[in-house]
This record gives structure tokens, C-alpha cells and sequence, in this order.
């Protein structure tokens, strides 16, 4: 996924999440609300400046974040946070030492798709808005689930749309993502600095690029 424009307020900052399976890595970027500039002791959280509900930390919402994608996925694959950027009069800067999560893994009870199944090159885009007209996107590939089942690789399928109770691909998974990232406890903003909000439109895309990468083009 490109990395991200700064966000209209020119301010907060971009986090980087990344996974793995041990073949492949796949990275998701989020806007944050603002955060201290006071460099923070191991584990380093970085304190928002004003709270998201009980989410008071960058490191806090990586967590929660990772929470609520890694049931799509199974326990071969990790999570971690590959960096973080303070944004700044619309210039993002590096910030260092990262947030250190600790030891994240998928927890489905289902098998990743293998490499050359179909759905190990699907992505699955989850799409919503602002309040300001502004968007927030992000994807999501090689997940574990399909529509309306907790059971089977996520494949193509026709879009879908998804509240914080209801729909999407999988009927429990994709609103319970919805649902923090539309709630009072949740740090992540779209880049114009709003929450986002529903409802969501997903969709899947054949990921051609990890198609001609495994020559299964």
C-alpha cells in the first residue's frame, strides 16, 4: 500500500504496522492523533496529548489495532510495528524507539491460504468516510475467513458493506474492525485528522504484483 500524504491538519502522526508469514510481508499505514515529544521509556507507548477514550497511547493503538486483525489470520503469522513518523507542519519525520507490542500472532483457528491458492493474492479493502468528505482506507491481504463464515480462505467476492454490528465478509470479524475504529477508544484518524466513519464498503482485488512475484501470473 503507498505510503500516506500528511494529513490535511498537518498534524499527528503515521504509524506502520507490518506482517509476516515468512514468505510474505505485508504492511498497513494508519494516521494517529498528536503524541508527546517526550521521548518515552521501554515499552515506548508515546502519549497521545489528549486521550482516545481509554486508548491513551500510540503504542496502545497498534495494539488494539493488531487485536482486531489478527483473528483473521493464523498463528504462522506476526505482527509488529515497523515505524513511526510525527507529522509536522505537513513534514513527517522518523520518530525512534518505535512502540514495542511484544509477541503478536494471528489467532484463527483456520489455515492461511497457501502460496499459489487464490485467495493468497486477495486483498480486501475496507473503505470509509469522514465527516468532512475526507476517506480513510486501508487493506488487508492473504486473510483467512470468506463472506458470512468464520470458515475458508477469503476469495473474490462482490462488494460488501459493513457496519459496527453487522455485514461485511465475515459477519463477526469485519464489524468488530469497524467497530473500534468508530469508537470513543480509538486513536486512529483518517489523514484529515476526523475519525472515520461508517458505513464501510469492502471490496476485494486480485493482487496481480504477488501473482507475477510467485510467477503464478
Amino acid at each position: 500500500m503507498p505510503f500516506p500524504t500528511a494529513p490535511v491538519d498537518a498534524s499527528g502522526g503515521i504509524l506502520k504496522i507490518g506482517m509476516t508469514d515468512g514468505l510474505d510481508e505485508h504492511f498497513v499505514t494508519v494516521h494517529v492523533k498528536p503524541f508527546t515529544a517526550t521521548v518515552p521509556a521501554s515499552p515506548y507507548a508515546w502519549t497521545y496529548l489528549a486521550a482516545a477514550g481509554t486508548e491513551t497511547s500510540v503504542r496502545a493503538a497498534a495494539i488494539n489495532f493488531i487485536d482486531v486483525i489478527k483473528p483473521l489470520y493464523d498463528s504462522t503469522w506476526n505482527f509488529w510495528v515497523e515505524s513511526l513518523h510525527r507529522v509536522t507542519a505537513g513534514v513527517a519525520t522518523p520518530v525512534f524507539p518505535i512502540p514495542d507490542v511484544g509477541a503478536e500472532v494471528g489467532t484463527s483457528a483456520e489455515t492461511s491460504p497457501a502460496l499459489g491458492d487464490a485467495a493468497r493474492f486477495c486483498a480486501t479493502v475496507y473503505d470509509l468516510s469522514t465527516a468532512l468528505g475526507g476517506r480513510f482506507r486501508f487493506e488487508l491481504c492473504a486473510a483467512a475467513t470468506h463472506t458470512g463464515s468464520s470458515t475458508g480462505p477469503r476469495e473474490l467476492q462482490p462488494p460488501a458493506v459493513c457496519t459496527i454490528s453487522a455485514g461485511g465478509y465475515d459477519t463477526v470479524l469485519d464489524p468488530a474492525i469497524i467497530a473500534y475504529l468508530e469508537g470513543a477508544n480509538c486513536g486512529i484518524l483518517a489523514h484529515d485528522g476526523q475519525k472515520p466513519v461508517g458505513p464501510a464498503k469492502l471490496s476485494i482485488f486480485d493482487n496481480k504484483r504477488l501473482r507475477r512475484k510467485y510467477g503464478f501470473a
